[in-house]
């Protein structure tokens, strides 16, 4: 008697191996998924990280400019108290201050938006430069009523035209700095998505593995899994360090090189203004102009003082919060010196002699004048702000290690992930044929 085979039903959609190759293509797409996305997302975040490095070198460019014409207008007073003499005694102050303003316009202007008001601003400085120039030529051929007018025009080009726009541009990269920020803080989070996306997709379907074939293990299938948690947690600690090195930079040291650059513009500002009054002989005059500008660089380093670090950055530096503290003491002293110029203006009225006296006072680099008690000050604070512009550089540049080359793992151990995975699950399947 022949027996009849009956036919074999037709497998329904959500058969097992159906449902096999459904989770086969999930496990690999969310291995090209962990992969893809954690490639663009360190990768993204060291680009803004490369991008906030040279904003930050940018910035610091355009405050450098900013105290070199301050800078410049001070020594430009001095050179015209000099009269005749400036010939021989003058240290070409206003010269070496002026040439990194007048060049650094130029290399500051590779963004676009900054492009027009520094070329303005770089038409006013040649304006400026010709005033200056005006009254120090005033001044040798014993003009001084002439060499004082032109200087008090290069002044209020300075103040009105020059330092505005430098601050708008400068306030405008701060902003964007800002905004790299932002933008490394948010990269990793894409890499983050990808991390859970793909673990969590391999641990469900080992999970409905399990309890669909009866089958404690998968291994190529927790082989992928662990691959995967692996590249997560060491793409955290990569981030983690990252992070921290522009936490120190954010908040540690460019809020204290603002304040310093703040302090430094605002002190030169007052030099200009003091060395001004002597030429136009405007001393008592001028002296409330004089005292706003010192208390601004005064509440600079104040808060430069609560933002700096109490502790030395290595073996055998000061603390930044004491130089600051330092720096303090110098600018007090320096105003001393100040307030004695004050009182001997109020004499050199009616005798000539403290005039002479009130003019050397002004000119001379002795730590007991004007300029020399004013050059302890900025150098003390010229020298803690280099040292943070470098530490801020190194900080950027420690914040970008190891990024691309753990994007690139990432991206390997996906793909990697997205094979086993795959070779797991068709081993399941082959059973099924």
């Amino acid at each position: 008697m022949v027996q009849v085979r009956s036919p074999r039903p037709a497998r329904s959609v959500r058969g097992t191996p159906t449902l096999l190759r459904l989770a086969t293509a999930l496990t690999v797409l969310a291995g090209i998924a962990f992969g893809g996305l954690g490639l663009q997302g360190l990768t993204g975040r060291s680009q803004a990280v490369d991008r906030a490095r040279a904003e930050t070198a940018d910035l610091v460019r355009l405050q450098t400019i900013r105290t070199k014409v301050v800078t410049a207008d001070a020594a430009a007073g001095v050179d015209v108290l000099l009269g005749p003499d400036q010939v021989t005694l003058t240290p070409h102050d206003y010269d070496w201050a002026l040439q990194p303003a007048v060049i650094g316009m130029s290399i500051a202007s590779r963004q676009a938006d900054d492009a027009y008001p520094l070329a303005v601003a770089n038409l006013r400085l040649t304006q400026y430069t010709g005033q200056v120039g005006a009254a120090r030529n005033l001044s040798v051929s014993g003009n001084s009523a002439g060499a004082a007018d032109a200087l008090t025009a290069a002044a209020v080009t300075l103040q009105g035209e020059i330092l505005p726009r430098l601050l708008a541009v400068q306030r405008a990269s701060e902003r964007r700095l800002a905004t790299d920020q932002d933008d490394a803080a948010r990269g990793p989070l894409l890499a983050y998505a990808g991390a859970a996306l793909g673990l969590l997709t391999l641990i469900a379907i080992q999970l409905w593995l399990t309890a669909r074939t009866r089958r404690i293990l998968n291994v190529p299938l927790a082989v992928a899994s662990i691959l995967l948690a692996v590249m997560t947690v060491a793409g955290l600690v990569i981030v983690s360090a990252s992070q921290r090195q522009v936490d120190g930079v954010s908040t540690g040291i460019q809020p204290l090189v603002r304040q310093l650059v703040e302090a430094r513009v605002a002190a030169f500002n007052a030099r200009s203004v003091e060395t001004l009054s002597v030429v136009a002989r405007s001393e008592t005059a001028q002296d409330p102009t004089w005292r706003a500008s010192l208390a601004s660089a005064q509440e600079s380093l104040a808060r430069a003082e609560q933002v700096a670090s109490p502790t030395p950055p290595h073996a055998g530096a000061d603390a930044p919060r004491a130089e600051v503290q330092a720096a303090t003491t110098l600018l007090g002293d320096y105003a001393a010196v100040h307030e004695g110029m004050v009182r001997l203006a109020r004499t050199a009225r009616v005798r000539a002699q403290d005039r002479d006296a009130e003019r050397v006072l002004a000119t001379s680099p002795a730590p007991d004048a004007l300029p020399g008690a004013f050059e302890s000050f900025d150098v003390a604070t010229g020298a803690l702000l280099a040292r943070q512009v470098e530490a801020a550089d190194d900080g950027w540049s420690g914040a970008n290690s190891h990024l691309v080359l753990a994007g690139w793992l990432w991206l390997v151990a996906g793909l990697g992930a997205a094979v086993l995975a795959w070779r797991g699950l068709s081993a399941r399947l082959r059973e099924y044929d």
